[in-house]
């Protein structure tokens, strides 16, 4: 199963969990690529901590 970094709330980089996730299928006209390394913008780390947010909490998903 592919893994991914997740938060469920706002906060430094301690929010962060590693996750399992399902393996999604291709649909129709797409394709499935495996990462081999990838990367953090500044943007993400930002969001993480709820500096782009409008006060409102994340929404929660599963």
């Amino acid at each position: 199963m592919p893994k991914a970094a997740i938060y469920q709330e706002y906060g430094d980089s301690s929010v962060l969990q590693i996750a399992e996730i399902p393996t999604p299928a291709p649909e129709p006209g797409t394709v499935r690529v495996r990462v081999a390394y990838s990367s953090v913008n500044p943007v993400d780390s930002k969001m993480r901590s709820g500096l782009l947010s409008d006060g409102t909490p994340r929404p929660h998903r599963s």
